[in-house]
């Protein structure tokens, strides 16, 4: 029987979670797969901790919005230095209607704040801390054609810092283990050869294909990320 697309990014997910626990880099995975009429849709089960964490008024923005995420357990990977992964897709039958990938680098120099959720991980909050330091990164590759405002907001665009006016143009949706490989080079390249090594061998394995182009003539005028294979 002919695999759907949501199925293929279902095999899709179940390779990376068995390499990423395989090179311990993730302490914890979050998925449920649920259908809403003709929805499919592939996002973190929620849950609900509210006050786990010692957060005031005086908190950074990006870290009290950083706690209300693990609070909520709105993350699909939890990484072993804090840092987490988001991973949402949205069909409808066989198509793809909105998408989202975010990665949110854990915001060292609060272990006031997160000395609770230290025994969940691998490496002590010193550790961390010695890893990340200065301002934390925060990127979003977004697909949400219902909001489609040329140059203003792109079907697909990539979003920097939280800045809710920064949407670059992305030329497409990307694929689960694209995106995996970028934040994987980026941010964790000691662990890149075996990414490699892995790939190598399981290429052919990865079933989600590439989507169409999204961006339009006037964002390709612009600088803009292009992201279609």
């Amino acid at each position: 029987m002919r695999q759907q697309p949501w199925q293929k990014v279902q095999g899709d997910i179940n390779l990376i979670t068995g390499w990423l626990i395989k090179n311990n880099l993730t302490i914890e995975e979050n998925f449920q797969y649920k259908d809403i009429g003709t929805k499919r849709i592939i996002a973190p089960k929620l849950t609900s901790n509210q006050n786990y964490f010692n957060v005031s008024k005086k908190t950074p923005k990006y870290v009290s919005e950083f706690c209300k995420i693990i609070e909520n357990s709105n993350f699909s990977f939890k990484l072993f230095d804090h840092s987490i992964i988001q991973c949402l897709y949205t069909f409808d039958g066989p198509d793809l209607i909105k998408q989202k990938f975010c990665y949110f680098e854990f915001p060292t120099g609060f272990d006031d704040i997160f000395s609770n959720d230290a025994p969940n991980t691998n490496s002590s909050l010193s550790e961390i801390n010695q890893n990340h330091w200065g301002i934390p990164t925060h990127l979003r590759i977004d697909f949400d054609p219902e909001r489609y405002d040329s140059v203003l907001h792109p079907k697909t665009h990539l979003s920097l810092g939280g800045n809710r006016d920064c949407r670059i143009p992305t030329s497409s949706p990307i694929k689960l283990i694209d995106f995996i490989e970028f934040v994987v080079k980026n941010f964790y390249h000691q662990h890149w050869n075996s990414l490699c090594e892995f790939l190598t061998i399981n290429r052919s394995n990865f079933k989600e294909l590439p989507y169409s182009i999204t961006i339009d003539k006037d964002e390709q005028s612009l600088i803009f990320l292009h992201t279609h294979q």
